[in-house]
C-alpha cells in the first residue's frame, strides 16, 4: 500500500496520439460547443442557457479547485485543438479514491481518443498512490459506459433513481478499477 499523492501532478501525458495538457482560454470556444451540444446535454447538467463566459467561469473553476486534476484533451496531429476534458476529484484521501469524469467535443467523437486519455490518466493515478478510481454515469449513456468496460472498469451496479437530471431522477452505473486491479 503506497501512499497517495494528492493533487495528482498535473503534467502533461501523451501516448502519442492524445495529449492531455492544461486548459487554456483558446479551449472556451470549445469548450462552449461541447457544452451545448445535444447529446452533452443529455447527460451532463449544464445550464439550459449556458454561456461563453460560462465556460470561461468553468474551466476557471476547474483549475482553481484543490479537488480535482483537470485536464484538457487534443490530438497530437492537431495541437491546441481542445478535444475534451478528462478530471480526476477527490472522493477519499485515506481510503486513496478518486472519481473519474470525461467529455468527448462534438467533432472528436468517433476516434476512440477517450478510452486513451482515460488510459493515461489510469496510469497517472496509479503512479501516485491512487488506490480506487470510480466512475458513475448514466446508466442509459452507453458511450461512457462502453469507455470504462474498454479500460478495464468493474461494473458494480445500478444505483437506482441516484442522479437528479433536469428534474426527474434517473438511474446511475457505477464502474471502479484498484490499483491491484493492474498489478494482477
Amino acid at each position: 500500500m503506497s501512499e497517495m499523492t494528492w493533487p495528482v501532478p498535473l503534467e502533461t501525458l501523451t501516448d502519442g496520439v492524445v495529449r492531455l495538457r492544461q486548459p487554456c482560454d483558446g479551449d472556451i470556444p470549445d469548450v462552449y460547443a461541447t457544452a451545448v451540444d445535444p447529446l452533452s446535454v443529455n447527460f451532463t447538467s449544464v445550464p439550459e442557457k449556458y454561456t461563453r463566459a460560462m465556460a470561461a467561469d468553468y474551466l476557471r473553476e476547474c483549475a482553481g479547485n484543490p479537488d480535482l486534476a483537470f485536464w484538457a484533451i487534443e490530438l497530437t496531429g492537431d495541437p491546441g485543438h481542445y478535444a475534451g476534458n478528462i478530471a480526476l476529484r477527490l472522493v477519499d484521501p485515506v481510503v486513496g479514491t478518486v472519481a473519474v469524469s470525461y467529455a468527448t467535443a462534438p467533432w472528436a467523437r468517433g476516434r476512440r481518443i477517450m478510452p486513451r486519455a482515460l488510459e493515461l490518466v489510469v496510469d497517472h493515478a496509479l503512479a501516485h498512490g491512487v488506490h480506487r478510481i470510480e466512475l458513475h454515469t448514466f446508466v442509459d449513456n452507453v458511450r461512457s459506459r462502453s469507455v470504462a468496460e474498454r479500460c478495464g472498469f468493474t461494473f458494480e451496479g445500478v444505483q437506482r433513481q441516484a442522479a437528479l437530471h433536469r428534474d426527474r431522477y434517473v438511474d446511475t452505473a457505477h464502474y471502479s478499477l484498484l490499483d491491484t486491479d493492474r498489478s494482477t
